[in-house]
């Protein structure tokens, strides 16, 4: 899931240059996933020892577990091209 946001986030820093910063939500990463006509994945599966098919919306909602999982609530691009995560405890309303 790290590898969809960075991907999305270098994404951000090739059509905003010279943004100093740049702040998006899991909208805007689900947005972008939608501008692909094609976006699956793999995943291993424990339960029976494979590797599952993940369509767009598979991978949206896996997405949303794992920032539900690091307490994220929305992401901000500085100028050193570093992302921070801002991270709160309890999140009442996530989207």
């Amino acid at each position: 899931m790290r590898f969809i946001i960075e991907t999305f986030q270098n994404e951000l820093k090739r059509l905003n240059p010279t943004m100093k910063q740049i702040k998006y939500g899991v909208n805007d990463i689900f947005n972008y996933i939608d501008t692909f006509s094609e976006f699956n994945m793999l995943c291993f599966d424990r339960s029976w020892g494979g590797y599952a098919p993940y369509g767009k919306q598979d991978i949206k909602n896996k997405l949303l577990q794992y920032l539900n999982s690091i307490n994220y609530s929305s992401c901000v691009c500085n100028k050193q091209l570093a992302f921070v995560f801002i991270l709160y405890h309890h999140i009442t309303n996530f989207i």
